[in-house]
């Protein structure tokens, strides 16, 4: 695994198709000189510095102030108390995947709820930090690529952004409502 500091998981399939390019050239015995690729990763970033510096995100910035704009307590969950190196260290991660039959399930609900299969396990998530945390206003943060434009897919590089998604779950919420404030 690469740490996420240098490249992020989009850039992994950049990288992958140009090793795979190559292989195929050489296999041929074709020459391997790459082509400049018409934008690089610097380019980005100056695109980036001039929106900045220009007030373009002004609009955006005021959207975010007034959607995050409610202080929400930081949740306090059942085992946040980690109070040695050694609590943290044995700290685990579970991983695992739904079985077709499950994941099924999964997309028809979606579909009938006209959204996707991630708000839909977003909308479960929350509700249950909701349980754990004892709170009504959660925030989660997800990350989403910020390759908004079709020129920038093929540029090695960090460009995913962090979205933060705020429910507000007051009133005890059924599951179809919960998925809509999600939405």
């Amino acid at each position: 695994n690469t740490p996420h500091i240098n490249f992020d998981g989009w850039t992994t399939g950049v990288i992958l198709r140009e090793i795979a390019y190559f292989y195929n050239e050489f296999q041929r015995g074709k020459s391997l000189v790459p082509l400049p690729p018409p934008l690089q990763y610097v380019d980005y970033v100056e695109w980036h510095k001039q929106r900045l510096e220009s007030g373009q995100l002004e609009h955006q910035a005021g959207y975010w102030t007034r959607y995050l704009d409610k202080e929400v307590p930081v949740a306090q969950l059942p085992h946040d108390d980690f109070k040695e190196k050694k609590d943290i260290e044995s700290s685990r991660i579970y991983q695992f995947c739904l079985d077709p039959e499950s994941t099924r399930k999964l997309h028809e609900v979606a579909s009938r709820e006209n959204t996707t299969p991630f708000v839909t396990v977003l909308a479960a998530f929350k509700s249950w930090m909701a349980v754990l945390s004892d709170q009504t206003m959660i925030t989660i943060g997800t990350v989403f690529s910020g390759r908004t434009y079709p020129q920038l897919e093929n540029i090695p590089g960090i460009m995913m952004n962090i979205l933060p998604i705020r429910v507000d779950l007051y009133g005890n919420p059924d599951s179809r409502e919960i998925l809509y404030r999600t939405k």
